[in-house]
């Protein structure tokens, strides 16, 4: 985000990270622990955006984004479908 230099995205990213950290959002105890796979998805997500803007291509930039983003919303919704989260 800060390499984008994006205003609107690191306010995005700080209140997204906030969420992460809200003590009115807990990840409940059942909830496994983020496994080693999905590290190294997350990781390879993030190389891919990186190396994007690394590039200049704003394009393959925004898809990689694109694709972190409904992976980061499709855990959150299988999780809370769950019921992973406790209010």
């Amino acid at each position: 985000v800060a390499a984008a230099r994006n205003h609107l995205a690191a306010e995005f990213y700080k209140m997204l990270r906030q969420v992460g950290v809200d003590a009115r959002v807990k990840i409940a105890r059942t909830a496994a622990p983020t496994c080693p796979k999905r590290i190294a998805e997350r990781d390879g997500e993030h190389r891919l955006i990186a190396e994007a803007i690394s590039k200049r291509d704003p394009e393959a930039a925004e898809a990689a984004m694109r694709a972190h983003l409904l992976s980061v919303q499709r855990r959150i919704t299988e999780r809370s479908n769950s019921g992973a989260f406790a209010a």
